[in-house]
């Protein structure tokens, strides 16, 4: 009965024994495992030591990067209230002009042009929206209609003028017609006067020439032979100065 109990006690031990082998294998094997695992993690750290510097110089390019962005960001929020600012001054300026062209188109509604006696009643003139975009100085313009109303206001034209110088014009032109009609009148009593004057010295000296002949041939058969003729003292002129024997 003791050696069946030593049997069983031996094949419990080899069992253990065996069991202890498998578990010192199965240990190794974990051992050898962890071996590699531990290599791993070791070369993984070296790595990450070799990495390290790389990283920490990309950590401060990120950083600074970051810092530049934030800059960007202040710039960017300063502009933006900046822009906002200048846009609340436009709508301000546009809100003023508006009121200007308010005021300005009532002012336009009440001017009217005087009217010309014989002359076909005007319109005021109305800008379009090319004419308008074309005067780029606004202010310019202010400018010039202000000095144009101190002129006005300093001439101070009398608009009545314009009718009686119509009257006057009217009346001139009268006398210019009577005086060209007087003018065409005396120019043909002159030409009358000078075609009678050249027919009185047309036919003075024809009849002087006929004298002239004959008193030679006369005389020349008075005095058997001798010589008498007639002359005029102005040839140009013959009845200034009269005629010599």
């Amino acid at each position: 009965r003791n050696l069946e109990q030593s049997k069983e006690a031996l094949q419990r031990t080899q069992k253990e024994l065996e069991k202890s082998e498998q578990d010192m294998k199965n240990l190794r094997a974990e051992l050898a495992e962890l071996e590699d695992k531990a290599s791993e993690v070791l070369d993984e750290c070296r790595q990450a030591e070799e990495a390290l510097p790389a990283v920490q110089e990309e950590k401060k390019n990120l950083l600074q990067e970051m810092k530049t962005l934030k800059d960007a960001e202040h710039a960017l929020q300063s502009e933006a209230l900046s822009i906002k600012l200048k846009i609340e001054q436009i709508d301000s300026h546009i809100s003023t002009h508006q009121g200007k062209v308010k005021y300005w188109q009532k002012e336009i509604s009440k001017l009217s042009l005087h009217r010309i006696e014989d002359e076909a009643p005007e319109e005021l003139a109305v800008l379009g929206e090319a004419e308008l975009e074309a005067l780029r100085e606004p202010e310019a313009v202010t400018r010039n209609i202000a000095l144009l109303e101190a002129q006005h206001h300093e001439l101070r034209p009398n608009l009545s003028a314009i009718a009686e110088y119509r009257k006057k014009e009217e009346l001139y032109l009268k006398h210019v017609g009577e005086l060209d009609d007087i003018t065409s009148e005396r120019d043909k009593f002159r030409q009358a006067f000078e075609d009678l004057r050249k027919q009185r010295l047309n036919e003075f000296m024809a009849g002087f020439n006929v004298i002239t002949n004959k008193l030679k041939e006369n005389y020349q058969m008075l005095t058997l032979g001798g010589d008498a003729e007639l002359e005029l003292v102005d040839s140009l002129d013959p009845f200034s100065e009269g005629i010599m024997f």
